[in-house]
């Protein structure tokens, strides 16, 4: 039996304000008692099953006191049974609740950084559940291949209300949506040369005041292969390639002719003066192209005055694949990453 006990004190500073000019704006500092308890229960020498729960205390006091707005407790399970030396099965599963949410915009480009909020007491915390299934197997010595499948439901998602015009409207909006995929790798290693095969496939879809979409971080497949090896004594060759598949975006449909006229100027309506306003596709309906970039790098380790110094040289993407980091929706111009590029460091270790 293991348990556990954390307390943490979060302080969080905001301002926010939408397109209509509504302000959310707020200082808050939170308490977050957990508990935790998990019993290891060996059957044999070849089944483990790990029942837990977790309880976060401020919400399971709102329970008791008020019946609203707090949960009993997260339940956890892990179960593992070795079917021999060289083969894992595992799965596992549990239920699990945030109340801490990212007030960032799917739509912009790129943010420098997070802007995170607590929920209101008056707001009932996000919530969801998952299940894994997995397999790990090593075939032979130094070999290890591991897959997994997985699925989560997230059964109450809370965003910020884009679209809140008055002060008197909903400031936030609630929803849900599913995860799923597939998890495969292989992996060689020993001592002086290794190499790794990953691939993902994942589906994400949210459903968020009443609008269905694919999350824009949304990557369906997703391949790396990398390899290593030292033919020296401290010296390292690595080479990576990634490819992975186009994120989403939302498409240009067309443009609608909305008249703009001067009311103060009468001859402005004989003149047809029109304003084209873009038309959108459906929210994320479409997809950037693939992604692909090829890395290498020599690494060396070795000593100067009694220091010890790494060296390394690296070519980011080899080949100089145009990958479209950004396309433009209304004029469809098209920014991309970056292209070729060499770069060195040194690091003196004191």
């Amino acid at each position: 039996m293991k348990v556990g006990l954390r307390f943490s004190f979060p302080s969080y500073s905001y301002s926010f304000t939408n397109a209509y000019g509504n302000l959310i704006d707020a200082t808050d500092q939170i308490v977050e008692p957990q508990f935790w308890a998990a019993y290891e229960w060996n059957i044999g020498s070849r089944f483990v099953v790990i029942p837990g729960l977790r309880w976060d205390m401020v919400s399971l006091a709102q329970l008791l006191s008020s019946g609203s707005n707090g949960y009993l407790a997260d339940p956890r399970l892990s179960i593992l049974y070795r079917i021999n030396n060289g083969l894992v099965l595992t799965a596992g599963g549990g239920i699990y609740h945030k109340k801490i949410i990212n007030l960032n915009d799917e739509n912009e480009i790129y943010t420098p950084f997070d802007l995170i909020m607590p929920l209101p007491d008056s707001i009932d915390q996000e919530s969801a559940w998952d299940c894994t299934l997995g397999i790990v197997a090593n075939p032979a010595a130094l070999t290890t291949v591991k897959g997994e499948i997985y699925y989560k439901d997230f059964s109450r998602l809370v965003g910020i209300n884009g679209q809140q015009v008055y002060a008197t409207d909903q400031g936030f909006v609630s929803g849900s949506g599913h995860a799923y995929g597939a998890e495969l790798s292989f992996k060689f290693d020993m001592e002086t040369f290794y190499a790794d095969v990953d691939y993902s496939y994942g589906m994400v879809t949210r459903e968020l005041g009443g609008v269905s979409y694919i999350p824009r971080y949304d990557l369906r497949n997703q391949a790396n292969f990398s390899m290593g090896i030292c033919p020296v004594p401290g010296v390292w060759l690595r080479v990576n390639w990634k490819i992975a598949s186009g994120l989403p975006y939302t498409p240009l449909t067309g443009f609608l002719g909305q008249p703009n006229f001067d009311y103060t100027d009468i001859k402005s309506f004989g003149k047809g003066w029109v304003f084209p306003l873009p038309l959108f596709g459906a929210y994320n309906s479409a997809r950037l192209p693939g992604y692909q970039s090829l890395d290498i790098s020599i690494e060396d380790e070795f000593q100067l005055f009694g220091k010890s110094v790494a060296m390394q040289i690296a070519m980011i993407n080899l080949y100089d694949r145009r990958n479209v980091y950004y396309v433009n929706n209304v004029t469809l111009a098209v920014e991309y990453e970056l292209p070729r590029m060499a770069n060195v460091s040194l690091a003196f270790k004191f």
